[in-house]
């Protein structure tokens, strides 16, 4: 079953994503595409954490936790990863 994103929604999020950043004129186009990839990336993202079992959660999380160096967005990747694999097992534990 194919995932609907709420398209409007999205494009909120990017212009946060812009407004967020510097307050340079020039370049709030470009800072416009690359804020549209990260809403799309963020939507696709939580579409997947909703249909994603508790397995496949916990083999992604060990494999990004094996990565050989950390940047701060990965911690925050990784906290988010994890309440993901939280939510995944609570509702399996519902379920069965």
């Amino acid at each position: 079953m194919a995932t609907t994103f709420n398209k409007s929604e999205i494009m909120r999020r990017a212009w946060a994503i812009v407004k967020k950043g510097s307050e340079w004129q020039k370049y709030r186009l470009r800072r416009l595409r690359y804020a549209l990839q990260d809403a799309w990336g963020e939507a696709k993202r939580a579409a997947n954490a909703a249909t994603n079992t508790a397995a496949q959660l916990r083999a992604d999380l060990w494999a990004f936790e094996c990565k050989d160096t950390m940047r701060g967005s990965d911690w925050t990747r990784l906290d988010a990863m994890r309440a993901a694999l939280s939510a995944a097992e609570g509702r399996e534990a519902l379920a069965a």
